[in-house]
């Protein structure tokens, strides 16, 4: 009770919206109408956070649900230190992050492909970071990507959403930064060679 007291007294300064702390602090109390409410609230919003990150439609609604479970499990422990959307797309990030674990783990390890691997100078067919840019060609990137494998997808992702560095990725899915690299480079060129056979390539 101590901890919902604290919760409803918070002020805007240090903390979040008087109205969001009400709602937690009913959330807590069990309050079913408080509960539907906080999931019509954020459920957009953490809908599409995942989806910009994944395109399958029925995974990022199963990830939005385990999302909203975590959440349940720890809205007591949340301390207010950034906004309640902020929090809840923290954990969306982390449902993403093991979406890309597990598919980048189901990937052939270097040596089982022949040492397929492309140079960075391989990758002059097309300039990904710029197709990367989330402002411009969003729907040809995602027809693109569809394209792709979902270890393919997951890693590119990781990589130019996330902004995650070899070496994160590398850790992430026990490969070596050196076999990532490789791993990232046959994506970028099945993603260069993807994009030119699309319907969109001659808009291009």
């Amino acid at each position: 009770m101590k901890q919902l007291v604290s919760i409803t007294n918070k002020t805007v300064t240090g903390g979040p919206p008087s109205g969001e702390a009400a709602l937690i602090a009913s959330v807590l109390l069990g309050d079913r109408k408080a509960v539907a409410e906080f999931v019509l609230q954020y459920s957009d919003t953490i809908y599409s956070f995942l989806h910009r990150r994944i395109d399958d439609r029925s995974v990022v609604e199963d990830l939005c649900q385990e999302v909203f479970l975590v959440a349940w499990s720890k809205l007591a422990t949340f301390r207010a230190q950034s906004s309640l959307k902020t929090w809840l797309c923290a954990i969306a990030k982390n449902k993403a992050a093991d979406y890309y674990r597990r598919h980048i783990r189901e990937l052939p390890v270097d040596d089982e492909l022949g040492e397929q691997a492309f140079s960075t100078t391989d990758l002059s067919l097309i300039n990904i970071e710029q197709h990367f840019d989330r402002r411009l060609q969003e729907e040809k990137i995602r027809a693109t990507m569809l394209a792709l494998s979902k270890g393919y997808r997951s890693v590119l992702r990781w990589r130019y959403w996330d902004e995650h560095s070899l070496q994160e990725i590398a850790a992430e899915t026990g490969r070596t930064s050196k076999s990532i690299e490789r791993l990232l480079a046959r994506a970028r060129a099945e993603f260069a060679a993807k994009w030119k056979e699309g319907p969109h390539a001659k808009e291009s």
